[in-house]
């Protein structure tokens, strides 16, 4: 998926729901989005927060570019790539 499709795809996210980004090396890092909420288009202070030593933000625009939508994860598990398609835990948050 690209980058703009998630950003539309944001707006289906729900509580609970989990994302899974890969980097090119094959590490792959799990998100469980725990808020979504809208905001301001000048409200920055709310991108400084998040749950757990590390997190996931998103945020799109809402109500035709009017307005901010703001989904933010928290971070559980960073797996590697191992062979055959195979991945091993590294670190569970």
């Amino acid at each position: 998926m690209r980058i703009f499709e998630g950003l539309v795809r944001a707006q289906k996210l729900e509580i609970g729901d989990e994302i899974y980004l890969t980097a090119k090396g094959g590490e792959r890092t799990r998100y469980v989005v725990y808020e979504k909420k809208g905001i301001s288009p000048d409200a920055f202070d709310e991108l400084k927060q998040y749950r757990g030593e590390s997190g996931l933000t998103l945020l799109t625009c809402k109500d035709n570019g009017n307005n901010r939508l703001i989904v933010r994860c928290e971070q559980k598990a960073v797996e590697s790539y191992v062979s055959a398609g195979r991945t091993a835990n590294v670190s569970n948050n």
